[in-house]
């Protein structure tokens, strides 16, 4: 953050209001993301997880398919697309995730997890923890209103 406030030149006081304005955007800075979160966003890209969901608040994209046939069926094309779980924090807690992330719960549509975690239960448990603090939810933006006619 120095850094930044050194490059840009700014006062202390504009330096205090780009913190507060980068804490409250729900991203990480390197004053918010702490050393747990760091360790728990790297499990979640170890794991494999970025293979179907985002983090875009912790800034982890969806990582591209090795080998696989970019040709989509029929078939595919009626399967749900995983949410981006930047939010995931707000809805759910962690003795749901675990349940969820072990397939032993279904969710509101009567799905369970594609796939059942296989890690250690000391790293379930890890990103559990990280992900009921992620309370930053991606809204779909709003349509554009129609242009009226003008007369």
């Amino acid at each position: 953050m120095k850094r930044i406030v050194s490059i840009l030149g700014l006062g202390s006081g504009a330096a205090a209001l780009l913190a507060l304005a980068l804490m409250a955007s729900g991203l990480p800075t390197p004053s918010t993301a702490s050393a747990d979160d760091q360790a728990a966003a790297k499990l979640f890209q170890d794991k494999k997880c970025n293979r179907c969901h985002t983090v875009k608040v912790a800034g982890i994209a969806k990582m591209e398919a090795e080998g696989e046939d970019k040709e989509v069926d029929l078939e595919e094309k009626k399967k749900v697309e995983p949410p981006d779980l930047s939010g995931v924090g707000v809805k759910r807690d962690a003795d749901y995730l675990t349940q969820w992330m072990q397939r032993r719960v279904a969710n509101d549509d009567g799905r369970k997890h594609k796939k059942k975690f296989t890690g250690k239960d000391d790293e379930l448990a890890t990103l559990v923890s990280w992900m009921v603090t992620l309370k930053s939810p991606q809204e779909p933006a709003a349509p554009a209103a129609p242009a009226e006619e003008k007369k």
